[in-house]
């Protein structure tokens, strides 16, 4: 046999510095595969969501962008304590929460162009996550309605609907 390494043999490695690089290859890929196989976390698939389609109604409204001041926006939100909460980063919403309503109401109200004699909705979503303590659904929101003059109506909405928590 000459000098190059043959099937199943290992050229010995004369210097220090090649040792410590070869070392730390070796560490590395042993860490990596480790994490690999060895991962506690169970693969969970992504799930997307949105409100689904509403009934149109007759009546017609322009609707508004809607403001949303919360932690919410794309991921799940979870109350967990009364000062806690946590992000669900593998339930999402399909649009930010503000986007989907705003685009449900449209297609509810067949969102008319903007004129004098076209009611405007305008609102701000104030609560929308799931309280895992309490196992509801919690969506609260404020909102106006503003007629062909310059008066506007104030409203407020407010949604808790029990579930099952299965986890």
């Amino acid at each position: 046999m000459g000098d190059s390494p043959g099937r199943g043999e290992f050229k010995m490695i004369k210097d220090k510095q090649n040792l410590h690089a070869a070392s730390l290859i070796l560490l590395l890929s042993f860490s990596l595969i480790q994490g690999c196989l060895i991962n506690s976390e169970p693969y969970r698939q992504s799930r997307t969501f949105d409100l689904g389609k509403p009934a149109v109604c007759k009546e017609k409204i322009f609707v508004q962008r809607f403001d949303n001041p919360n932690a919410c926006k794309r991921s799940f939100t979870y109350r967990i304590g009364e000062n806690e909460i946590t992000m669900d980063e593998y339930n999402k919403w399909a649009a930010s929460p503000e986007n989907l309503i705003a685009s449900y109401l449209k297609t509810m109200f067949q969102n008319p162009d903007e004129s004098a004699h076209t009611p405007i909705l305008s609102g701000s979503i104030e609560l929308f996550e799931f309280d895992l303590k309490e196992n509801m659904a919690v969506f609260s929101t404020a909102f106006s309605i503003k007629t062909g003059s310059e008066k506007s109506e104030s409203y407020s909405f407010i949604s808790e609907t029990k579930f099952n928590n299965q986890t």
